[in-house]
């Protein structure tokens, strides 16, 4: 009978273990224009390392509906995700590739285990913005994102001004050119002053993965290194691996090209 008590207690052990590996997510929505939404999920340590190349990493896709504004979803998780919400109303195609508008794009960093309430509310111009409970660092992410949404909003429309101009190889190619570099000085900086003001923030290690390690290995030399023993213990590492080697290139005399 001991026997028979212990085996269901270690059964009882490992469905828990289980069901904490996945994540937990509520999703509340007033006044958008579609009653369905778009989840992602990648590793977010594959997503990392692969630079923006999609080839470098698996992701899946799921479309949820929303009942009486609301909408509920269990992911598995064996490691910490990044996960993005995005709404079907913003999304635009462009010579058979699909874009969803990067200021109608929510942004997650979520650990095993984690239960989430993300409150959407859409605006005008085809952007969103998130209040999210249940996660520290995702709340701080959605307070910096909100920030970034106007900024967001003119790099999407700039972005395909630029690409119409090269196919039609117009003049105002360079003048869009110099206008993306500003626009992308100003989203930087928000996120250069939010880790000067937060050195011990985990949600300034975001902010350094946001910039890369080119544009943020300045802001890194300050930050507090505790903040990347958990999920962005990845992001410390590459940036210090990409500190070291600019202080090695610097001893040869060699010049390093300046991120853009």
């Amino acid at each position: 009978m001991n026997d028979m008590k212990h085996l269901i207690g270690i059964v009882a052990l490992v469905l828990m273990a289980s069901c904490s590996r996945e994540v937990q997510l509520t999703v509340v929505a007033e006044g958008l224009e579609n009653d369905t939404l778009f989840v992602e999920r990648c590793s977010f340590e594959e997503r990392l390392h692969a630079r923006g190349d999609r080839s470098a990493y698996r992701s899946e896709m799921d479309t949820l509906l929303f009942v009486d504004q609301r909408v509920e979803v269990t992911l598995p998780a064996e490691k910490p995700l990044l996960v993005n919400l995005y709404s079907p109303v913003y999304r635009r195609s462009d010579q058979g590739h699909v874009y969803h508008h990067p200021a109608g794009r929510i942004d997650l960093v979520v650990e095993p285990g984690e239960k989430l309430e993300v409150m959407l509310k859409p605006h005008r111009h085809g952007h969103l913005t998130a209040t999210i409970s249940g996660s520290e660092l995702n709340a701080a992410i959605a307070r910096l994102d909100n920030q970034v949404r106007s900024v967001q909003v003119d790099m999407y429309a700039n972005g395909f001004a630029l690409n119409e101009a090269i196919r039609a190889k117009s003049p105002a190619v360079d003048s869009l050119r110099n206008r993306s570099r500003n626009i992308r000085s100003a989203l930087h900086s928000v996120y250069a002053e939010y880790m000067k003001a937060n050195p011990a923030s985990e949600a300034s290690a975001y902010c350094l993965y946001q910039m890369g390690p080119s544009r943020g290995e300045y802001y890194f030399r300050d930050l507090d290194k505790k903040i990347f023993r958990g999920v962005f213990r990845s992001v410390g590492e590459l940036t210090d691996r990409y500190v070291e080697e600019q202080e090695v290139r610097a001893e040869l005399g060699v010049v390093s090209p300046r991120a853009p």
